[in-house]
Order: C-alpha cells, then sequence, then structure tokens
C-alpha cells in the first residue's frame, strides 16, 4: 500500500471516530467532534489533493461504521465536502514570472465555504418554508424546546434576536470551526516542515468582489421583503457577514502590529468582543471597508 494511502486512511478513521465521539455528550468527546476536523487537513494540507480524498473518504465510511448512514451523511455534508473544498482551493497556485509559485491567498479559499453554506441553509429553510408559513415562529418553538427552564434568564429582545438570525448564527460557528481546524492544522504542519504550501497572511485576508455582492443582495432581500423569504434573507446576511469579521480582525492585527504591546491590545480586543459581542458589529464594519482604509493586501498570494 502507497504510504500516502495509508496516512489518508489512518487521518480518515482518527476523523470519524473523534466525530462519532461526540454524540455520547461527555465534555471530552464533544471536543474532540469540534477538532475531528483537524486530521483531515493535516493529512491534506500536508500530502496533497489526492490523499485529502482518500481520508475524508474513510472519514465518512468511518462514522458509518460507527454510527449509522444518515449521521455519516450528516457529517458528509458538515466536514467531508467543506473539507475537499477548502483543500482544493487551498492548494491552487499559478507559476510566477521567475518561476516561483503564487499560492491562492486565503480569502479565496474561504469564499467556497461562504458560498457552499449559503447554498445549504437557503436550501433548509426553503424546504421548511412549504411546510411552515412562519419559519421564525417554527425556530423560537424549538428554542423555547431546547432552552427549557433556562429562557428565563433570556430577555425578550435578546430571544428574539437570537430567533431571528439562529440558523445563519449556527452556520457562522460551524464555518469558524472549520477555519479554526485548518489553521490549526497548518500551523502544526509549518512547525514540522511537513506543509505542502506557505502559511498565508491570514492578517492581509481581502474578501473577493462576488461575496460584496452576495451580502448586498441578501441584505435587501431581508430588508425590503416580508415574511419566510425576509427570514432568509436575514440568515444569509449573517453568513455573508463572516469573511468581513474575518478580515476586520486582520485590519486590527496590522494596526496592532505597530504597538509595543500588541499582545496586550490583542488579547484585550477578543476579549471585549467575547463578553459583549456587539463589538463584532464594528469588527465587521471594519472589514466591508478596509480597501478603502489604505490596507487591501496583495492579491498576488504568499
Amino acid at each position: 500500500m502507497d504510504k500516502n494511502i495509508g496516512f489518508g486512511l489512518l487521518a480518515g478513521l482518527i476523523s470519524g471516530a473523534s466525530y462519532v465521539s461526540g454524540q455520547y455528550g461527555s465534555l471530552p468527546g464533544v471536543i474532540l467532534a469540534n477538532f475531528s476536523a483537524l486530521p483531515l487537513f493535516m493529512a491534506g494540507l500536508s500530502l496533497g489533493k489526492k490523499t485529502s480524498i482518500v481520508a475524508g473518504t474513510s472519514s465518512i465510511l468511518t462514522v458509518i461504521f460507527m454510527s449509522n448512514p444518515l449521521i455519516g451523511g450528516f457529517f458528509s455534508i458538515s466536514i467531508a465536502i467543506p473539507y475537499w473544498l477548502i483543500i482544493s482551493y487551498a492548494l491552487k497556485y499559478s507559476d510566477g514570472d521567475s518561476g516561483q509559485k503564487l499560492w491562492h491567498p486565503a480569502g479565496k479559499s474561504l469564499a467556497p465555504i461562504i458560498l457552499y453554506a449559503s447554498c445549504l441553509v437557503s436550501l433548509i429553510l426553503i424546504f421548511y418554508s412549504f411546510r411552515h408559513p412562519n419559519i421564525n415562529e417554527m425556530v423560537g418553538n424549538t428554542l423555547k424546546t431546547l432552552l427549557a427552564n433556562n429562557i428565563k434568564l433570556i430577555n425578550t429582545e435578546s430571544f428574539n434576536l437570537l430567533t431571528s438570525i439562529f440558523p445563519g448564527m449556527v452556520a457562522a460557528i460551524w464555518i469558524v470551526m472549520l477555519t479554526v481546524n485548518c489553521v490549526l492544522a497548518q500551523k502544526l504542519l509549518i512547525k514540522y516542515q511537513l506543509a505542502i504550501r506557505p502559511t498565508p497572511m491570514y492578517k492581509n485576508l481581502f474578501v473577493p468582489e462576488w461575496v460584496y455582492w452576495g451580502f448586498i443582495l441578501a441584505f435587501l432581500v431581508g430588508f425590503i421583503s416580508n415574511g419566510n423569504t425576509e427570514y432568509i434573507g436575514q440568515n444569509l446576511t449573517v453568513i455573508f457577514a463572516v469573511p468581513f469579521v474575518y478580515a476586520g480582525l486582520g485590519c486590527i492585527h496590522i494596526l496592532a502590529s505597530n504597538a509595543s504591546f500588541s499582545g496586550l491590545l490583542i488579547t484585550f480586543t477578543y476579549t471585549v468582543i467575547f463578553i459583549l459581542g456587539w463589538p463584532l458589529l464594528v469588527v465587521f464594519i471594519i472589514g466591508f471597508f478596509k480597501k478603502w482604509f489604505g490596507l487591501r493586501p496583495n492579491e498576488k498570494g504568499s
């Protein structure tokens, strides 16, 4: 057996087993499930696209074998397919004038996942819109059931906001966890000199133009429509906002790098965002207008 295939199979086995462990509800199992994509990214970013296919297929079969086909299908949609998308774009490059490889920047690897998530959430919400005349009410009732007695800890305005963007928020958190797994895998591979490509300059992340138009269209749909169409537009707006938040955080890192206490400043910024939440809107605005702030990255790659 080819060595790369063997590593791919092993990575898939570890990934699938980690994902299934989350079904048991224990804290270690949940943590392992959240990082189940890490072995896949390590295989793909170190051994290439062919091995990534082997690893992804192995992980799907492992999940099916250890649980059932339904869970295996959910794993495929939420982990394996987006993983393949990220790897296929992350390992793309063009040849420079002097023969060097110009790797795709991080923004071009993130954008397909935004499109994938928006299509997935749209299809799910459209499906439910045929069965429920008011998806917002349906989601609200579901959240009340899930939160049970804890709902008393949330005021009415906060609960209504949570209900209105809940699917988009779940998708956004899912995108964040995928990118965390990818970034962590690249960091480990660089440390041990096993990575195929150099690490992108994440703080210089730029957002492709079509994502701007996607965000504007989703925002307009959510703003001018009503009913289920409005609900779909609101949640797509949240999803399309994710890359701009990343770009905004990149701007903060660029600005903080010029300060003598950059580490403290960045830690303080993330702490405030985590505690208050609303500063994310400021970060989004910074990211949205990043190119006009004169902090636009070099688009030729790393």
